[in-house]
């Protein structure tokens, strides 16, 4: 068992065989609004706050998720869009359809590292679970690491604040 993600399953099979290969959602460690929601790992694009077009960055990120370019990407990349305007229809392997149809068409939550800060991800999230997957820190120990990361961010971010409160609550 390992965790895997979607453009890796093409060749998890050829290597592995495709009926030795299939996917599952993280095991329900609480009962919180997202445990036992397949989360979908996303990457992005942004604009720039300091840019100097927003007009025609926003009209680039636009063209990029119209539903002509979404499928285009799975044409040309055989790589599932991250995108609900997908036509999933289109997958012909069994488990690629499946997973595209669970995690990303269907009720997901978003990848984690989408939902906080950089700096919290690079210095308290990532650091706190390498270190407590090798036994070297607690519970305890994270928390208050991850409460340190999180004040040093909001003294640096003072203007971001507002904005991840209203976000926070949005998600909730």
């Amino acid at each position: 068992m390992c965790f895997n993600t979607t453009p890796a399953i093409p060749n998890s099979q050829k290597q592995l065989g495709a009926k030795n290969v299939g996917y599952f959602v993280m095991p329900r460690f609480g009962h919180g609004k997202m445990a036992g929601i397949p989360i979908t790992d996303t990457q992005g694009f942004g604009i720039p706050t300091k840019g100097s077009d927003h007009e025609t960055a926003a009209k680039l990120l636009a063209y990029m998720h119209s539903k002509e370019r979404v499928q285009a990407m799975w044409t040309v990349s055989k790589q599932v869009p991250a995108n609900t305007t997908f036509n999933g229809d289109v997958i012909d392997d069994p488990l690629v359809r499946m997973v595209q149809r669970k995690w990303v068409a269907g009720k997901h939550n978003v990848y984690i590292a989408d939902l906080m800060p950089t700096k919290f991800w690079t210095d308290a999230m990532f650091v706190a679970s390498q270190k407590i997957l090798a036994g070297s820190m607690t519970g305890k120990q994270a928390g208050d690491l991850a409460a340190s990361v999180t004040q040093t961010w909001k003294r640096q971010n003072p203007d971001m604040i507002d904005n991840y409160s209203t976000w926070g609550k949005d998600l909730a």
